[in-house]
């Protein structure tokens, strides 16, 4: 017995320019976007600074992001992994980061396979930095877990912090060598 089915078709998702003009498909729709649009988003992506943290490239050696999250946290001084520990808000859990860095980095770590990784990356961000001063417990639970991890307690995020001295980091996984603004899709920016 089938709950939810859907076409091929809706699960087509694609981006092209034809004589200068951008298409999308997305979900089973299709979208014009006007290009002087596209042009502004892609110039706002571009001017997102780099993070000032330099994470080591993703070698064939680490087979996946969890390894390559335990290896980072290794090596460097000042970085606790915080990959697989979660924190839970009413009946759900999420991962509060991958990364934490002594100097209050908020690091996501995805391997680029497609949009949908793309955009579970975004929305974690968004979830963490939405909830991390918001209740006691939580920030609480997240000490837990930095302690669980090996954290000392500089790591540790205190309720009375600022959250504007908190910097939120996505590290995007993925060989092209192109930028940002070239390789996201454009929903995804």
């Amino acid at each position: 017995m089938a709950i939810h089915s859907w076409s091929l078709y809706n699960c087509i998702n694609i981006e092209f320019n034809i004589d200068n003009k951008t298409f999308i498909k997305h979900s089973g729709s299709w979208f014009e976007v006007d290009n002087n649009y596209v042009e502004k988003v892609n110039k706002f992506i571009s001017n997102i600074p780099n993070s000032e943290v330099v994470l080591p490239p993703f070698l064939e050696e680490y087979t996946t992001q969890e390894c390559y999250n335990k290896i980072v946290a290794e090596i460097g001084e000042d970085i606790v992994c915080m990959d697989r520990k979660f924190v839970y808000i009413e009946n759900s859990k999420f991962e509060f980061c991958d990364l934490l860095s002594k100097d209050k980095y908020i690091i996501h770590v995805k391997p680029w396979t497609r949009s949908a990784t793309i955009s579970h990356l975004f929305s974690q961000g968004r979830v963490s930095a939405d909830i991390v001063f918001s209740d006691e417990s939580i920030t609480q639970q997240i000490n837990d877990s930095i302690k669980e991890a090996g954290g000392m307690e500089a790591y540790f995020i205190n309720q009375n912090d600022n959250n504007l001295q908190y910097k939120i980091v996505f590290a995007i996984i993925y060989e092209w060598n192109k930028t940002m603004a070239e390789r996201l899709p454009f929903f995804s920016k």
